[in-house]
């Protein structure tokens, strides 16, 4: 007996309206796009295999890998599942740690200081608001002699704070995550076009996407509905396009989105 079964399509009802019937279209489009996404696991398992695979070749090198996209992308929380799997999968159980971007932020004295004040806190998050000079020569100097410590980001205070994070010389993986990495503008290009690392990845999440989760978290720190988004549309989405306009081509690894 064949296996193929005849379809039926329904009638479609006659009282849906064009604007009904192609919002209806569009969340079949959605669910589609997000039914045939790979699953995260799957893709944070491949990416831990690459690198175990990566420590087993050269058990004594020190790998560096940088992680990029559009701020609400899900780097971090990507940064963080690699880790733990390779982590997870060493013998001593800290082969890995995860270097954060966000720990370079000018503190807020320091944007409070600038003539365009009011500009600049507006736009924090855009390139201009890092101090991306000293990010690089953070990054040269962990790569140069293997261990260091690396300010991280503090939210409930909104500034970094020294000292958040400690790079080992036993770190076999070195896993660096922020949203302008591969920016082609200097200072931010110099580490790629001196080698020091030694494969890009770059977090591809829609930005519209991106822009839900980053409304969330706004919203998860006190501001109103209406704020997250305004503070959304207004900065993080200039940042994201930016992002996916100037860096999304020039990785090494292109992460697909991910259902999570």
């Amino acid at each position: 007996m064949s296996t193929a079964r005849a379809r039926v399509a329904a009638p479609r009802p006659r009282s849906i309206s064009g604007a009904s019937e192609r919002r209806s279209r569009a969340t079949r489009a959605r669910a589609s796009s997000v039914s045939s996404a790979p699953a995260h696991d799957d893709i944070v398992r491949a990416r831990v295999d690459a690198l175990l695979a990566s420590i087993a070749a050269d058990p004594d090198a020190q790998r560096f890998v940088a992680i990029a996209g559009p701020p609400g992308g899900g780097k971090s929380t990507f940064a963080t599942d690699v880790c733990a799997g390779v982590n997870a999968a060493s013998n001593d159980g800290d082969a890995c740690v995860v270097v954060p971007m966000d720990g370079f932020h000018f503190p807020l004295a320091v944007l409070d200081a600038r003539s365009d004040a009011e500009h600049a806190r507006a736009r924090r998050g855009a390139p201009f608001t890092f101090d991306a000079d000293a990010f690089v020569r953070c990054v040269r100097e962990l790569r140069a002699r293997g261990c260091g410590d690396v300010p991280t980001f503090d939210h409930a205070i909104h500034d970094p704070v020294e000292g958040g994070c400690r790079v080992e010389r036993s770190h076999r993986i070195v896993l660096i995550e922020g949203n302008y990495l591969l920016l082609p503008e200097r200072p931010w290009v110099d580490l790629v076009e001196e080698g020091v690392y030694d494969e890009t990845w770059f977090v591809d999440t829609d930005v519209d996407e991106a822009m839900r989760r980053i409304e969330a978290r706004h919203v998860s720190v006190g501001r109103t509905p209406e704020e997250a988004k305004r503070r959304a549309e207004s900065n993080d989405r200039l940042n994201a396009n930016l992002v996916v306009e100037k860096c999304r081509g020039l990785a090494d690894v292109l992460i697909p989105r991910a259902v999570m």
